[in-house]
């Protein structure tokens, strides 16, 4: 019986860690404010802003820059209520860069990075041709770092490690800015931006302000884990009663 108690225990431990671990605080899932963006060799940039609680800061900006050209250049980025994601596109004549940035409407994000994961993840959920990515930070201080660019060529999580972010105060981060610079005739949607990973804890209090609710949600691995806790704990007392009636 104590072997069975043990390992439930056990279990209990190591989901709870694994819900620590995989919850995700969402920067921005895209699914509420809608920007509709275009350029062409007349319009050379487009910019565009939405509000909504479920934005980081409050706020999301973007600007769409138009860097390579032919008469017939095109691109655009789009991000409607219904398709839940954000999508930048490049004729066959254009390349350019978008540009999203979290300031909480220039007022700054006050936020402790630290204690809310380790990295910055990028969920690309479809791509036809390869498109960098990049991360800008600016902390309270006005000190400016990015990360390494990555280039993608297929549907996949992004990672960009706190790690690689030097010279900044990541517990007073007030900007973020996300870049994706597609080429000829690119496709690319993002479905989510986020911090995820294990973060710092006890993280003084005067330093965490993030001025809107941070949404966690664990991850599918997350809870898988909780429904076999969940079977295990019944496993354990079906033997435990069993015994008894021995």
């Amino acid at each position: 019986m104590k072997n069975f108690l043990h390992l439930s225990l056990a279990a209990s431990t190591l989901l709870a860690a694994t819900i620590d671990a995989q919850a995700a605080t969402f920067i921005d899932t895209f699914e509420q404010g809608i920007i509709d963006l275009s350029v062409s060799p007349i319009d050379l940039v487009d910019t565009g802003s939405a509000s909504h609680t479920s934005i980081l800061g409050g706020t999301r900006e973007i600007e769409l820059l138009l860097t390579a050209t032919d008469d017939q250049a095109f691109a655009t980025t789009n991000l409607f209520a219904s398709s839940d994601n954000f999508s930048h596109s490049n004729n066959t004549g254009a390349s350019s860069i978008a540009s999203i940035t979290y300031d909480a409407g220039g007022n700054g994000l006050g936020a402790n990075l630290l204690g809310l994961g380790n990295s910055f993840a990028i969920d690309v959920t479809d791509i036809d041709l390869a498109t960098q990515f990049e991360i800008f930070v600016v902390d309270s201080n006005n000190r400016e770092s990015s990360s390494l660019s990555e280039s993608i060529t297929k549907s996949q999580r992004v990672l960009f490690d706190f790690d690689s972010f030097t010279g900044v105060n990541l517990s007073s981060i007030d900007e973020i800015h996300l870049v994706s610079q597609g080429g000829l005739n690119v496709d690319v949607e993002i479905d989510s931006f986020s911090i995820v990973g294990q973060g710092i804890i006890n993280v003084p209090q005067d330093q965490n302000r993030i001025p809107i609710d941070a949404t966690n949600i664990p991850e599918p691995a997350t809870i898988m884990g909780l429904f076999f806790c969940c079977g295990l704990g019944i496993f354990s007392r079906k033997k435990i009663h069993f015994k008894e009636n021995i």
